[in-house]
C-alpha cells in the first residue's frame, strides 16, 4: 500500500506527516495534531485546508487529489467543544458473506467505541467464517480495516469524525499467508545456506584429503622408486657376480675339457688300435668260433608301476668301420631276393588275437628307457600313453615332442584329438606285438645328455642287462656272414653262379652299397 508525505502547517509552523493514501482525512488531522503535540480529543472540530478550500474529513486521501509534498493548513477549531464528546451514531452495516450472499443490518452505537466493538455487537450468526481461511475486513467510506493487520482497534470518532450516520461494509478476504510463506522461505533459505556451508566444508575437507592422498601417493611412489633402484642395484650386482662366476666356470671348464679331451684322444687312439687288432684277430678265427651270448628279453612278470632303466655309465654309440659297408655275396643274394619278393602280391597277415596287455618302452636321447605296463589292452587308448609320459616329464618338455616307432621305417605317431581317442587295438602298429618300443624326440635342438624325467618319482634300474643294450654294446663282436665267391658273366645269372661257388671273396669296393 503506497504512502504519501504532506507538509502540514499550524500557526506558520510546518510539519511533515506521512500517511497511506487509504487513510481518511480525519485520521490525517489526528496524526497532524500529534505531530504538533496536541491532544486530538480536545480538538474535535479540527480540519485541514488545501489552497484555502476545506477538505471533507470522511474522504480517503487518495480521493482528495493531493500529491506528494502538498501543502496543507491545519485549523484546530475551538478547544473542548461539546461536539468532541462521545455520542450515539447510526450505522448501516452491509455484510458480504463467504458463501456469496449478503445481508444488511442497521445498528446504533457510541462513536467512542472501536470498529471491533461494532463487529462484536452484530449478530454472531451473520459473521460465521473459518478464521483459518478468511480474515474479517471492514470498509468505512473507502478505507479498509483488516483483522490480520490489527486495524480494528481504531475508534469510530477518530475514523468518522463528527458524522451521525454512515454506511459500513463488512466482508471477508481469504487469509494472506504471505508472511507464513516468507517465514517458510526464510527457514528454507537458512537451511539452504547451512547446506551450502556444509557442502563448502565438505569440499574443503575433500580437497584436504585429496592433498593428503596425493602426498601419501607421492611418498609411496618415491619409496617404490627407491626400492626399485635398490632392487635394480641388487640385480645388477647379482648379474655381475653371475657373469664373473660363469666366466670363471667357463675358463675352468675349458681347461678341464682340454685336459679331458687330451685324455679321451689318447683313450680313443688306444681303443681304435685295440679294435683294429681284434678285427684282424677275428678275421683269422675259424667260422665256428663262438658268438657272444645275448641275453633274451625278460620273460618274468612286468611291474605295473612305471620304471626307468638308466645306464650306469653313458656308452658311446658304435660306429661301423668302412669294412662293414663292403657288400658280401650273401648280402647281394639277400638283396636280390628282397627285390624279387617286392614284386609279388603281399598276403594279408591274419591276426589271430589282439594283445591282452601292453608293455611300452620309451627311449630318450640320454639313453634312458621309460617303461609302462597296461592291463586290459582292449580298453587302452593312445592318449593314456601320452598322459603317462606327461605326468613324468619335466614341465618344460611337455606338449613339445613327438613319438616314433622304434623300428624301421620309424613311423611318426600323430597326437591329434582323434589319435588320442583311438584304442591301441584299432592301431595297426599295436595289433600284433604286446611289447612296443617308442622313440621320444624333442621338437627343438637340445643336449642329448640332459635330464628329461622327474627321476625322483621313478624306480630306477640298470639298463645294461636289457637285450637291446647288450646287442648295442656287442655289435663290434658279431661275426661276419659266410662269404661267397664273386659272380661272373651276365649279372642276371648271379643266383646260379652264387650256388655253384662254395667259397668266394668279397665284392670289389666299386660295388659298395652305402
Amino acid at each position: 500500500m503506497s504512502s504519501i508525505v504532506l507538509n502540514v502547517s499550524l500557526n506558520n509552523v510546518g510539519k511533515k506527516v506521512s500517511v497511506t493514501k487509504s487513510t481518511t482525512v480525519n485520521q490525517l488531522v489526528q496524526e497532524a495534531l500529534k505531530k504538533f503535540g496536541l491532544d486530538a480529543g480536545e480538538y474535535p472540530k479540527a480540519m485541514v485546508y488545501s489552497n484555502g478550500k476545506k477538505i471533507d474529513n470522511l474522504l480517503p486521501i487518495r480521493l482528495t487529489n493531493l500529491i506528494n509534498n502538498s501543502k496543507l493548513k491545519l485549523e484546530t477549531g475551538p478547544k473542548g467543544d461539546s461536539a468532541g464528546t462521545p455520542k450515539v451514531i447510526s450505522l448501516k452495516c452491509i455484510i458480504n458473506e463467504t458463501n456469496g450472499g449478503s445481508s444488511t443490518k442497521i445498528i446504533k452505537i457510541d462513536n467512542g467505541k472501536t470498529v471491533l466493538d461494532l463487529v462484536n455487537e452484530l449478530d454472531a450468526g451473520l459473521l460465521e467464517y473459518d478464521a483459518g481461511v478468511y480474515d474479517l475486513v471492514v470498509v468505512v467510506m473507502d478505507y479498509k480495516l483488516s483483522q490480520s493487520k490489527n486495524e480494528l482497534g481504531v475508534k469510530l470518532n477518530s475514523l468518522l469524525g463528527d458524522v451521525s450516520s454512515l454506511v459500513v461494509r463488512i466482508g471477508f478476504a481469504q487469509r494472506d499467508n504471505s508472511d507464513l510463506v516468507k517465514e517458510q522461505q526464510k527457514i528454507v533459505g537458512m537451511q539452504l545456506e547451512q547446506q551450502r556451508k556444509r557442502q563448502a566444508l565438505e569440499a574443503e575437507r575433500d580437497a584436504q584429503r585429496e592433498v593428503e592422498r596425493k602426498a601419501a601417493q607421492a611418498e609411496r611412489d618415491n619409496k617404490r622408486v627407491e626400492e626399485e633402484a635398490d632392487r635394480n642395484e641388487k640385480v645388477e650386482g647379482e648379474r655381475k657376480e653371475k657373469v664373473e662366476g660363469e666366466r670363471k666356470e667357463k675358463v675352468e671348464g675349458e681347461r678341464k675339457e682340454k685336459v679331458e679331451g687330451e685324455a679321451d684322444r689318447k683313450e680313443k687312439f688306444g681303443r681304435e688300435r685295440k679294435e683294429k687288432a681284434e678285427r684282424e684277430e677275428r678275421k683269422a678265427t675259424p667260422k665256428d668260433s663262438v658268438r657272444p651270448v645275448i641275453a633274451p628279453r625278460e620273460a618274468n612278470a612286468v611291474s605295473t608301476t612305471p620304471q626307468l632303466f638308466k645306464a650306469s655309465s653313458r656308452s658311446k654309440t658304435y660306429e661301423n668301420p668302412d669294412e662293414d659297408y663292403e657288400m658280401t655275396i650273401g648280402q647281394a643274394q639277400k638283396y636280390q631276393q628282397i627285390i624279387a619278393n617286392s614284386a609279388k602280391p603281399k598276403k594279408t597277415k591274419q591276426i589271430k588275437s589282439l594283445p591282452e596287455a601292453y608293455t611300452i618302452r620309451v627311449k630318450f636321447p640320454n639313453q634312458s628307457i621309460l617303461q609302462f605296463h597296461f592291463e586290459n589292452g582292449e580298453t587302452i587308448k593312445f592318449g593314456q600313453i601320452l598322459k603317462k609320459i606327461d605326468e613324468l616329464l619335466l614341465s618344460k618338455f611337455i606338449n613339445n615332442y613327438t613319438l616314433k616307432l622304434g623300428y624301421p621305417p620309424f613311423t611318426k605317431l600323430g597326437q591329434t584329438f582323434k589319435d588320442n581317442s583311438t584304442k591301441l587295438h584299432d592301431m595297426s602298429d599295436f595289433q600284433i606285438n604286446s611289447q612296443i618300443t617308442l622313440i621320444w624326440e624333442y621338437n627343438q635342438p637340445i643336449d642329448s645328455s640332459a635330464q628329461f624325467l622327474k627321476e625322483d618319482q621313478l624306480t630306477i634300474s640298470d639298463s645294461s642287462h636289457l637285450p637291446e643294450m647288450v646287442l648295442e654294446n656287442n655289435r663290434a663282436n658279431l661275426d661276419d656272414e659266410a662269404e661267397t665267391p664273386p659272380p661272373t658273366g651276365n649279372p642276371n645269372k648271379i643266383t646260379n653262379q652264387v650256388k655253384k661257388d662254395a667259397k668266394g671273396n668279397k665284392l670289389p669296393k666299386w660295388f659298395r652299397v652305402k
